[in-house]
């Protein structure tokens, strides 16, 4: 078997099928499902400025 630098491609010499196991599942999506409201109700200034800030041209970066 011979594998570069990335391993996640490698050639082998049985007919190069390679065996990967099944990728890997967080939690995090069931458990936005569990704790997010169903609908944001009551909330459409806020959306609205949210939707300002993530797409405006111009004006301060946001930082992680």
């Amino acid at each position: 078997m011979t594998a570069g630098r990335d391993v996640g491609v490698a050639v082998t010499g049985d007919h190069n099928r390679i065996h990967l196991a099944a990728p890997v599942h967080s939690a995090y999506q069931e458990q936005i499902r569990r704790i997010a409201p169903p609908q944001l109700v009551g909330r459409e200034h806020e959306l609205a400025q949210l939707t300002a800030f993530c797409t405006t041209g111009s004006g301060p970066a946001y930082a992680w």
